[in-house]
């Protein structure tokens, strides 16, 4: 139940995946209390246990449901926020499993988790880029044994006055390694506190797994051999495509094997500006032999869903 003012229209909806009941009055008892609140009804329509823990983390940070007496235009936006969002269930994935996985690692290894968050890039072509509209870092991820990477060339150009770099992964699937759920979780920790944060982690995920989310579950990496593995190229080193392309030509795409380039080094990456010292690594987090994933803890959902 969220609370709500009650002023203005609302409408019901039902459908498959959720019910929602616009404001109405609700006698609550507690114990021996009894009272009569103002509030609008949200009702998953699974009762499937991961469908419907799903449903309560993505109308916690949609809803806003520590927020008090909402007006019904407010209620109306974030329920179709809601409704796009936990619709995405039954949509194709915009990116791979894989590639999902590779980006929330970025994001949770980061020095400003937070700045990851805001600047990711995504949309309908799952082109994935942390990027501040000068600066771009763009994660690949390969399977185990090769570093090669599917790319555009667009991928490889720099905005004016700004620098464009990869970020490789070679991930190995390990049976005691991490989900996209593990890492997803270990970023909320981080963000608990900061809804527009939680907001747009949950968006970013639930639109970029799609229906994939249930093989998602199921595949675990190793974590700590993904950042023992990690590295970065500057654009301009990368093997590609010269520009300008023939005329009728457009998007262009080709795999990069990145084996025989050299990478940038972390600390030298940092030093490319205030944006990529934001999303890249500490040099501090450098992971050793026995070094375990930091922030994978498993928060308490909060929020006033009854």
């Amino acid at each position: 139940m969220i609370d709500a003012t009650g002023s203005g229209a609302s409408i019901t909806r039902a459908l498959p995946s959720f019910r929602f009941d616009p404001p109405h009055e609700v006698e609550i008892e507690e114990g021996p209390r009894e009272s009569v609140e103002h509030v609008a009804t949200l009702l998953c329509g699974s009762k499937d246990e991961a469908i419907e823990s799903t449903f309560v983390r993505i109308a916690i940070a949609c809803l806003d449901t520590t927020a008090s007496n909402l007006t019904d235009t407010e209620l109306e936006v974030r329920i179709d926020e809601f409704a796009w969002v936990f619709g995405a269930l039954r949509r194709p994935a915009r990116l791979s499993v894989e590639g999902l996985w590779g980006q929330l690692a970025i994001v949770l290894w980061s020095t400003n988790v937070r700045l990851a968050l805001a600047s990711w890039q995504s949309n309908a072509d799952a082109i994935e880029a942390l990027d501040d509209g000068k600066a771009r870092l763009h994660v690949k991820v390969s399977g185990p044994k090769r570093r090669e990477h599917g790319v555009r060339l667009e991928d490889l150009t720099e905005a004016p006055g700004g620098r464009t770099l990869l970020a490789s992964l070679v991930l190995d699937e390990a049976q005691g390694g991490e989900t996209v759920a593990d890492l997803h979780e270990a970023i909320l920790a981080q963000v608990e506190q900061d809804l527009d944060a939680r907001r747009r982690l949950e968006r970013l995920v639930t639109l970029g797994l799609g229906e994939a989310w249930r093989d998602a579950a199921e595949r675990r990496f190793s974590l700590r051999d993904a950042r023992r593995r990690l590295r970065f190229f500057d654009s301009r080193d990368v093997p590609g495509v010269s520009w300008p392309v023939p005329l009728g030509v457009r998007d262009v795409r080709f795999v990069v094997d990145l084996r025989d380039t050299d990478p940038l080094p972390l600390a030298a990456a940092r030093t490319l500006g205030a944006f990529f010292r934001g999303v890249l690594p500490r040099l501090s987090d450098r992971p050793g032999p026995r070094a375990s994933p930091r922030g994978l803890t498993r928060p308490q959902a909060r929020g006033r869903i009854r």
